[in-house]
């Protein structure tokens, strides 16, 4: 006997709830491509795929806010905002507000950068 396969799509409604944002919010992520997604065609109705669902969770994990990265680096958020903005700190907008998030890989690669060029070379 076959084993299931593994329940790969789920209702939009679902993953509204494990995303913790409205069913109008999934179904305008679907429309513009943030979640991949099907939509039937007689009701309309989004399915969603879970590995797109998993993603978002796990960016949301394995990053920190504009806040969060200021506390862990002692400066103001300001700071952090004109590092984005000048490129040495990498960040991206992450739903489902479009905040602004840093990885934990981007502040790890700032700090190794940060603390290399305040280490004397050792040439005197």
């Amino acid at each position: 006997m076959k084993t299931p396969e593994p329940i790969r799509w789920v209702r939009a409604s679902e993953a509204a709830k494990r995303l913790g944002v409205s069913q109008f919010t999934v179904d305008l992520w679907c429309l513009n491509g943030q979640l991949k997604a099907w939509r039937f065609h007689d009701t309309g109705r989004w399915r969603v795929d879970v590995e797109s669902i998993e993603k978002i969770e796990r960016d949301r994990r394995e990053s920190y806010t504009i806040k969060q990265a200021a506390a862990l680096l002692n400066c103001h958020w300001d700071t952090i905002r004109m590092l984005m903005q000048r490129g040495y700190l990498k960040a991206y907008r992450l739903p489902p507000n479009r905040e602004w998030r840093i990885s934990k890989a981007a502040l790890d690669r700032y700090l190794q950068e940060r603390t290399a060029e305040a280490m004397p070379d050792g040439d005197t």
